[in-house]
């Protein structure tokens, strides 16, 4: 008998504890418009490499090509970039004299410079590697960072020769041509400017307010989903490889005021959703429960920010 009240105190003990910890993991829902958030492709930093590989063959002036890489992002703040001379560079991504490393980032501090893992206000801040293109004895090759890690793609680099990219250089300093500091001797590194940064943003602005937006939506969509069958389990398992930086940015940014502040001012949600383009990305982060922070929503696939792939 009382074997048997024993048993029966133990089972409701147990019920009692694992009912308390449901309750208490579950906590107030966050409202569908973050939760579709948290997982949109821009949110987590994806971005249509392809797109971004077109434009680097196609544009030689690196203004040009920063503006285009902003038109193709999808996420909320701006790309910005820094560059060195491949030996002057500590990452392990080899290089030589004769070439330069080119990296893109997410101003996730929103200052207009690249600053990587800080810690300010007490909480780690910083901004997000995208990817990196290296260039060296006539070859380049970009490599995806974070959610893009998947991605790598080789192709011929041919400059211009050497005397017409340093005339090209000494007359635009400000806005060089990037195959100059292929050739380029002395020079100690460059970044995005800053007296651009604001005009740069304003340019954005205007272009996602245009039908060049929808376009590039469209093919932003197009790209997941070759990415996706191209690199399968490689993609897949790269939509949960966020930094922490990143990880910190989302977490942040959906619990503050400004979070439906944030929503707004990226169109990309309210295109997709009228048009019914559904996100590859999106829908690799449920399957994989890869959507930072989340405890399920609604989103259903349809897409509120980036691309990737060749």
């Amino acid at each position: 008998m009382n074997e048997s009240k024993n048993h029966t105190n133990l089972k409701l003990i147990a019920t009692s504890m694992a009912s308390a910890s449901i309750l208490t993991s579950c906590g107030p829902e966050e409202p569908p418009e973050v939760q579709d958030w948290r997982k949109a492709p821009g949110t987590n930093g994806f971005i249509n490499l392809k797109d971004v590989v077109e434009a680097f063959h196609n544009l030689r002036k690196v203004e040009a090509f920063e503006k285009r890489v902003n038109e193709i992002f999808e996420g909320d703040n701006m790309v910005i970039f820094t560059s060195k001379p491949s030996e002057a560079n500590p990452s392990n991504i080899e290089g030589t004299a004769n070439g330069f490393i080119y990296a893109a980032f997410e101003d996730l501090d929103k200052d207009g410079k690249v600053n990587t893992r800080v810690i300010k206000e007490g909480q780690l801040s910083g901004d997000d590697p995208l990817f990196t293109i290296a260039v060296k004895n006539e070859k380049a090759t970009l490599y995806g960072h974070g959610v893009n890690k998947y991605y790598k793609y080789s192709w011929t680099y041919k400059p211009l020769e050497k005397k017409q990219e340093e005339t090209a250089y000494r007359n635009h300093y400000h806005n060089p041509y990037y195959h100059h500091w292929y050739h380029g001797s002395g020079w100690g590194g460059y970044y995005s400017p800053r007296e651009k940064y604001y005009t740069n943003t304003k340019q954005r602005e205007t272009f996602r307010r245009s039908s060049g937006y929808t376009s590039q939506l469209n093919a932003n969509a197009d790209f997941e989903k070759s990415a996706a069958r191209k690199y399968g389990g490689s993609f897949t398992s790269s939509v949960g490889q966020q930094s922490q930086v990143r990880k910190a940015y989302i977490n942040k940014t959906a619990k503050s005021d400004n979070i439906h502040a944030t929503i707004r001012s990226n169109p990309a949600s309210r295109i997709k959703s009228s048009s019914g383009t559904s996100s590859t990305y999106s829908k690799a982060a449920m399957a994989t429960n890869a959507i930072v922070g989340s405890r399920g929503g609604s989103f259903g696939g349809s897409r509120a920010s980036s691309g990737i792939g060749i």
